[in-house]
């Protein structure tokens, strides 16, 4: 488990604070500062001792002059990092918001069927949600007779042409007809006559926990992922933990993984509340729940996708900054950006820190190729399952 202090930093926009000092920052605005609390900029963050990164608060304590401070407006002061220095920066990374989410999708085919069989078709299906509610995720199964075939005195063997296309389409409309199969996917025909496929496609996962509860944690992420599989005759219970070769009928291939989002509105907040909940109008809590205040005001805008940067650190002190005998305490800050907003901030990070690592996610369905005057290299990146 991570015990660094941790400071959240949401930004409304991509834009940094270019004059003045924290306190002429504006509601949402982040910018960076050295010792002096003067504006660091690329161009002079590097050879200062330190900076801070700070934010302009939306949340306003008090507000109307409320409790008679004599001043109408905000008494809260900027938000703040601790000191940061290059020298004593233990990680920084960057992670880049993944919004289009893929689902997986498997194609069937290259069936080796004979006349007046019945083909089992297997799933197992696996997620948080319904590896909660079933041991070895969700079981499913679905027998199709293949059609009765006549061919006078030479009796036919192999199902193919127009009666393997009916064979996929009964098999499709029994995967749409099951209530639980069909909760979760989508079962198609591509092709016709022998070319013909089934294709199950993932459907998108119900978005658990967003409760009428405001002040419960409304995200968790989750993925679907499964396994199909097409044999001869009824399935048995070992089968849909080790299919049997030996009487697979057709060839189940993934066509694209499902994988994960990343930098949702939904995470960034989750992070507010994990990190940063104690950020409130006139100092109010509410103590339904004790981990987090559910009274916090949040700088996330619904329905936008933030890359975030993370720092992790050691505080730079001028009184410890040869021997402490104390236990160093790390510290780290993330900072989020609506996707692409960042560059600003990343250019002045990479002048004071040096190269971003960037730790994004790849796209499973990605495919490299690295090409020479004599040779091509192919590689392929996906998520097992």
């Amino acid at each position: 488990m991570d015990f660094s202090l941790t400071t959240l930093f949401v930004a409304t926009s991509g834009t940094l604070a270019s004059s003045g000092s924290t306190q002429d920052l504006t509601a949402g605005q982040i910018g960076l500062f050295r010792p002096d609390y003067s504006i660091a900029t690329s161009g002079n963050i590097a050879a200062a001792k330190y900076f801070y990164i700070a934010q302009g608060r939306i949340e306003v304590v008090p507000s109307n002059n409320a409790v008679g401070f004599g001043t109408v407006g905000n008494q809260l002061g900027s938000k703040r990092s601790d000191k940061i220095t290059s020298t004593k920066v233990i990680e920084w990374y960057k992670v880049t918001a993944v919004s289009n989410v893929p689902t997986q999708v498997q194609s069937i085919s290259s069936w080796n069927l004979e006349c007046s069989e019945q083909i089992t078709f297997a799933f197992v299906l696996h997620s948080s949600y319904i590896d909660t509610g079933f041991f070895n995720g969700l079981t499913k199964s679905f027998i199709v007779d293949t059609p009765c075939c006549s061919c006078g005195a030479n009796p036919c063997t192999d199902v193919s042409g127009t009666a393997l296309q009916t064979f996929v389409d009964q098999a499709a409309a029994k995967g749409n007809a099951d209530p639980a199969l069909s909760t979760f996917l989508t079962f198609s025909r591509f092709g016709t006559g022998s070319n013909s496929q089934l294709i199950i496609t993932e459907k998108p996962l119900t978005v658990y926990g967003n409760t009428c509860d405001f002040s419960a944690y409304p995200y968790e992420y989750d993925r679907l992922w499964f396994r199909a599989f097409v044999i001869k005759g009824p399935i048995t219970t070992q089968d849909f933990i080790v299919s049997d070769s030996c009487d697979i009928v057709a060839t189940s291939t993934v066509v694209q993984r499902s994988d994960y989002p990343t930098g949702s509105s939904a995470e960034i907040k989750q992070l507010e509340k994990n990190l940063w909940s104690y950020q409130v109008n006139q100092f109010k809590h509410q103590y339904k729940y004790n981990s987090w205040n559910q009274l916090f005001t949040s700088y996330v805008t619904d329905g936008t996708f933030y890359d975030t940067y993370y720092i992790k650190y050691y505080p730079y002190d001028e009184y410890l900054d040869t021997w402490n005998p104390g236990v160093p305490q790390d510290s780290t800050v993330i900072v989020a950006f609506p996707t692409g907003t960042g560059t600003a901030f990343e250019t002045a990070m990479v002048a004071a820190l040096g190269a971003v690592t960037d730790v994004s996610g790849t796209n499973p369905t990605t495919t490299t190729t690295t090409s020479t005057t004599s040779t091509s290299t192919t590689s392929t990146t996906t998520l097992i399952p």
